[in-house]
């Protein structure tokens, strides 16, 4: 956390229009439940969300698993691209369960836009024609690929399915992340 206040701190002198929040992606392997007990975890902007990432052949019932135990903790658990999972490309039925017992569901927008594989792409159409999305986040790698820059995203979700939709998946529910409050399904 001393570097991100340092961050901030660089921030805010510099005069820059921007706020900065901290928050991690959380790879979930043996160890990862008593790191949350502990509270030695970041959960986005110091919210109750939780994002979290899994192998990616993990089976689906273990993703389920893991997510009723942190849930248990008080977190809300939200599945960082569940799109790219084996499980969840075989079954997407999974994403409805997981949204009605509301875990939140974060799509990738290189997935959306095909980037990332037919088989990514074609469960997040999946995901996103029924309304069990609550987030749609870039996974940012870096400046030149994988960018922090939603806006064709946006553009194309707006296109696709309607401005509304796009508002609220890029802009309305990551500010209920920021407020910590409820995400509004679609």
């Amino acid at each position: 956390l001393q570097q991100f206040r340092a961050i901030r701190r660089a921030v805010r002198s510099a005069g820059l229009p921007v706020r900065i929040h901290a928050g991690a992606e959380l790879f979930c392997d043996s160890d990862v439940l008593d790191t949350v007990q502990e509270k030695k975890v970041l959960t986005l902007a110091g919210s109750r969300y939780l994002l979290m990432e899994f192998p990616f052949d993990l089976d689906g019932a273990a993703i389920s698993a893991a997510f009723e135990a942190f849930s248990k903790l008080g977190v809300v658990p939200v599945a960082a691209h569940p799109e790219r999972y084996d499980s969840v490309q075989q079954s997407p039925d999974l994403l409805s369960g997981w949204f009605r017992q509301g875990f939140g569901i974060q799509l990738n927008k290189d997935s959306i836009l095909g980037r990332l594989g037919r088989h990514a792409r074609e469960t997040a159409l999946w995901a996103l024609d029924h309304g069990f999305v609550h987030v749609v986040a870039s996974d940012a790698h870096g400046t030149r690929a994988r960018t922090a820059d939603l806006q064709e995203v946006f553009q194309w979700i707006a296109g696709h399915y309607s401005p509304e939709y796009a508002s609220l998946l890029l802009e309305e529910n990551p500010r209920h992340i920021l407020q910590d409050t409820l995400f509004r399904p679609a």
